[in-house]
């Protein structure tokens, strides 16, 4: 077979490690280095931001930083990128073409997976979480696939660029499921291996996480947790989807990385303010062009790693005699904030190392144990010890004070009533024992093997950002041991809840619909002005208190702009707030996905029964498509294009939506059809729709709403009872 032109991993001699400062050749030293640049002011030059916002640091993870976990790395003893002739990595074209290939793969993975279930994160992953608590880490992006990060701090924002092995996805309809699952498949189908794991076992192979005493003992655990099997049997390998070919959730060497991800890792750097290497020689061209990305953008970068990494000479020049540092192409800033050196010339001058923010390089004899010091109880990761005297937190762009700003642990919090279950998660309503408060309890479903749930980190990380009026505040984050736990500001009821209790199958009056509709819209629009889709907008998961206040909530599906999605996945509940374009299949859908969402809640606060009630992807489609038209290559260019796109839909004319919401007015009518546009590029933004008409007298209707709302109280007490919530008002 011809060996097809693809990129591999850099493999070239690296050049050897240059240490700067100088004085971080010891652990002392380095950690002073360290604490220097994790706590200096954000650079004057980074090119094109405020840099008063960018006092916070990004890293990028690769495999060394879990060699202490019992993973092997792919480095010799200088640190330098080695291949190992005797074992051949499966290349994904290879993976995806020939059975055999695959047999290959999943009888080393077979055996490899229980030593990789056996790893847990090491003290650098606390490290880091620790780091994030006190506010120093904006997000972390690795290079490895063994979830470590995720396990240790899910409250952190944490990009796997290459993938993760916890997880086993088809290459036909992009399904995933656990790979603990699918290890007990292989077991039944494939007694030769078991055996073949079980002498390993035997062998104690899985006793210590030494990989040099596992290697003797006839297992090598890779990072990416496949195995060299140069004696193992074949087994008696059988495919378990009839849908399509399996393969692990990583990116396999030969395979693209989804563009999108690749945005998200770039949007990761450009919101930090400084770079941190940890653990990676940037052999890969991916982890390579991050670094270039914060170099380019005029970023200080340290570098924590056992020898030298891909291209560092960019970075750093080696030293001179009297010690001075001579690097090219950007400008430098020294600590004093006195002036500005241009090193692409010969005859600039340069600064003391000691001074040179840019390209700390942090390292020592063993890297390792640097690292294993700075997450020591004695280090500064706990109490800036060494002399220092501890940092301020760094400031927090988007923080707001609450009243549950302390961290707290579990018994901190009484549980009252079960609000709630879904898939991953409980809710329960909650009091705080030393303020008397009202919470919402979330405990996440923490499995053993799986770790924490995508879901829970990806609402846990949105959240934290996400601070306004109209979106419900996460307070905390406990997690221990065995255990994750989310504190919400207490809502009293959920919109759909809140409708049930009124008369008339649910219908609200105007004033209520024009105030709640309000409010979601402006909860819309900060999301969408910080990049985030919500994806998951309906009546459940829309709060409202006892001040008429209503907040999303749930951010659980919630994504990024340019996070990948998988449309079919079996996390969405509900199809009857779904767009169009989803339903079809895009994979590019933008903002106006919650806009249509919000239109389907809007006219339902008119109705009180769902716009759309379908029970399937194609009755959903047929019932919206009845209603507003059945769209055409006409009406909607570029249609027939999507995946779900079938050319014998049955042809509908457009309604009047005012038949049917009779109850409505004209401008309100006029805002809903433009919410509810077939075609994604017509419907209307959400600021846009702030701005319309319908919500001109809004202030005028509040008014009398509220004293309204005075009345009834007034009568309500003097008949010496209380009726439980107040109709609606928004403050403003």
């Amino acid at each position: 077979m011809t060996t097809p032109a693809i990129r591999i991993p850099f493999t070239g001699p690296l050049p050897p490690p240059i240490i700067v400062p100088p004085s971080a050749s010891s652990i002392s030293g380095a950690i002073d280095a360290f604490l220097a640049f994790l706590t200096a002011p954000p650079s004057p030059y980074l090119r094109g931001v405020d840099v008063g916002r960018y006092s916070q640091t990004a890293i990028l993870t690769g495999a060394g930083i879990s060699v202490a976990s019992g993973l092997s790395d792919y480095r010799g003893e200088n640190g330098t990128y080695v291949t190992n002739k005797a074992y051949r990595p499966i290349y994904f074209h290879e993976f995806a073409a020939r059975h055999e290939a695959r047999k290959r793969y999943w009888a080393r993975s077979f055996v490899g997976w229980p030593g990789l279930l056996k790893a847990k994160p090491n003290s650098t992953h606390w490290a880091i979480k620790d780091l994030g608590a006190k506010g120093y880490i904006s997000s972390v992006v690795t290079q490895n696939v063994d979830s470590f990060h995720s396990v240790a701090h899910p409250e952190l924002s944490t990009l796997e660029l290459h993938g993760y092995l916890r997880s086993v996805v088809c290459l036909s309809c992009r399904n995933q499921f656990p790979r603990a699952e699918f290890q007990k498949s292989l077991e039944r189908l494939n007694p030769a291996w078991a055996e073949f794991l079980e002498k390993m076992v035997d062998a104690g192979a899985l006793d210590t996480d030494n990989p040099e005493e596992q290697r003797r003992k006839g297992l090598k655990l890779n990072p990416d947790g496949d195995v060299e099997l140069p004696k193992a049997p074949d087994g008696a390998w059988l495919p378990t989807s009839s849908a399509g070919i399996l393969k692990p959730a990583v990116i396999m060497f030969g395979e693209n990385i989804d563009p999108a991800v690749k945005v998200a890792a770039e949007e990761a750097i450009d919101d930090a303010g400084r770079l941190l290497i940890l653990g990676t020689s940037l052999a890969t061209f991916s982890a390579w062009r991050l670094v270039e990305r914060a170099y380019k953008r005029g970023m200080p970068i340290g570098i924590i790693n056992l020898g030298g990494i891909r291209n560092e000479s960019v970075l750093v020049k080696e030293a001179d005699q009297d010690g001075d540092i001579a690097s090219r192409y950007v400008r430098y800033w020294n600590g004093s904030n006195q002036r500005q050196t241009d090193m692409d010339s010969r005859n600039s001058s340069a600064f003391r190392p000691a001074t040179d923010l840019r390209s700390q390089r942090l390292t020592a004899s063993s890297y390792l144990d640097v690292i294993s010091t700075l997450a020591s109880p004695k280090s500064f990761l706990f109490n800036n010890s060494h002399g220092t005297t501890p940092p301020p937190r760094p400031p927090q762009p988007h923080r707001w004070p609450t009243t549950m700003d302390k961290a707290h642990q579990p018994s901190s919090f009484q549980q009252l009533e079960k609000l709630g279950e879904g898939t991953y998660a409980t809710v329960f309503k909650g009091r705080n024992r030393q303020t008397g408060e009202l919470v919402a309890l979330k405990e996440i479903h923490l499995d053993s093997e799986e770790g924490t749930p995508s879901t829970a980190i990806r609402e846990i990380s949105l959240m934290k950002e996400l601070k306004h009026e109209s979106i419900v505040s996460l307070y905390d984050v406990i997690h221990t041991e065995n255990k994750l736990m989310l504190v919400f500001e207490y809502m009293d009821k959920d919109l759909k809840k809140y409708m049930d209790t009124r008369g008339d199958r649910g219908q609200l009056d105007q004033a209520t619909i024009k105030s709640f509709m309000h409010q979601l819209m402006n909860g819309i629009a900060f999301c969408h002005d910080n990049r985030v889709l919500h994806r998951d907008l309906k009546p459940q998961n829309l709060l409202i208190n006892k001040r008429g206040q209503l907040k999303l909530g749930d951010f659980g599906l919630a994504r990024a702009f340019g996070i990948p999605v998988n449309t079919f996945s079996n996390e969405v509940v509900t199809l009857w707030y779904r767009a169009p374009d989803v339903l079809l299949g895009s994979r590019t859908y933008n903002t106006s996905i919650d806009i249509w969402s919000a239109g389907c809640i809007m006219a339902e606060l008119y109705t009180g029964r769902p716009l759309f009630p379908g029970t399937t992807n194609e009755d959903q489609l047929q019932k919206i498509f009845r209603l507003m038209g059945t769209p055409s290559e006409r009406t909607w260019p570029g249609i027939s294009q999507l995946p779900e796109y079938k050319p014998n839909f049955h042809v509908y004319a457009t309604q009047d939506l005012g038949i049917i919401l009779p109850q409505i007015d004209p401008l309100g009518l006029d805002l809903l059809n433009r919410m509810l546009q077939v075609r994604p590029e017509m419907r209307i933004s959400a600021h846009d729709a702030l701005q319309h008409p319908w919500f001109h007298d809004l202030p005028q209707l509040q008014a009398q709403l509220q004293q309204q709302q005075q009345q009834q109280q007034q009568q309500q007490q003097m008949a010496g009872g209380y009726g439980g919530m107040v109709p609606p008002q928004q403050p403003y």
